[in-house]
């Protein structure tokens, strides 16, 4: 079965491929479909993991954003949020967002984080404060990530490449305030924190995947340990990647070799 066909087959509400070759618009092909506004500043068409996907490129503003505007709460309990994000050298640019729709003042809603140590981090709202899954584990730059987050009752899970990485339990109370971005602040409208990273098969559910429906979806990624194409020569004849940006080719070297052995 192809990823999408895998995807599908969970009737996400929402569905992203990010397959688009311009803007304006990343079309939804869920049950529900939202189309995501790209803001400027976005590199298209860059390998994916599936043989048909391409990526999207978000970087390191609130102008390079995937976005859909406040009209209600996108994730309401049971939920399943999902996407693959290939993040670049995070560590320079501090905490940083991949996946937020949360009321940041009213502590309500839930924001996906790759910490400066890339360490994960999941908070999830009360409606009285954030409660959160902390892997003690560092991931990998330069290298495709599945990340999947799952609510149910009051338990809420973080997956990282198909393995459970936590839970934490917790009365979770939906955002309605503001709207849902990938790659941004705790509101559409303002923040510090924002990635650096490409993003595609972007998902979420109104059901809480099983842990046997995300291992499926991790192996139905095949090109999921390709290595994007670097620009070369940047300025000063510096290899610079898909977003302009010089490359660490230190972080390289140890994502390929933790990848490929």
């Amino acid at each position: 079965m192809t990823y999408p066909a895998t995807v599908l087959a969970n009737s996400p509400t929402h569905y992203w491929r990010c397959q688009e070759a311009g803007g304006p618009l990343l079309i939804d092909i869920g049950s529900s479909p939202y189309h995501l506004a790209m803001n400027s500043g976005f590199l298209l068409g860059s390998a994916g993991i599936c043989g048909d996907g391409v990526a999207v490129f978000c970087g390191p503003d609130l102008l390079q954003r995937m976005f859909i505007p406040k009209v209600g709460s996108y994730v309401t309990n049971p939920f399943t949020v999902e996407f693959w994000a290939y993040p670049f050298a995070v560590e320079t640019l501090g905490n940083t967002c991949l996946f937020s729709n949360a009321d940041g003042t009213a502590h309500k809603g839930i924001e996906i984080f790759l910490l400066s140590t890339l360490k994960w981090q999941v908070n999830v709202g009360n409606g009285a404060a954030y409660l959160n899954i902390a892997p003690a584990a560092a991931t990998t730059t330069y290298a495709w990530h599945h990340v999947v987050m799952t609510m149910t009752g009051t338990t809420c899970t973080l997956y990282v490449d198909g393995v459970n990485l936590g839970t934490v339990t917790v009365t979770f109370v939906a955002d309605v305030n503001t709207g849902l971005n990938f790659n941004a602040s705790s509101t559409p409208t303002g923040g510090t924190s924002f990635s650096r990273a490409l993003y595609t098969e972007c998902a979420i559910y109104p059901t809480a995947l099983s842990g046997a429906d995300v291992t499926s979806h991790f192996n139905a990624g095949t090109l999921r340990n390709t290595i994007p194409l670097f620009r070369a020569p940047g300025p000063g004849g510096a290899i610079v990647d898909s977003g302009g940006f010089t490359v660490d080719m230190a972080s390289i070297l140890e994502a390929v070799r933790k990848t490929f052995g």
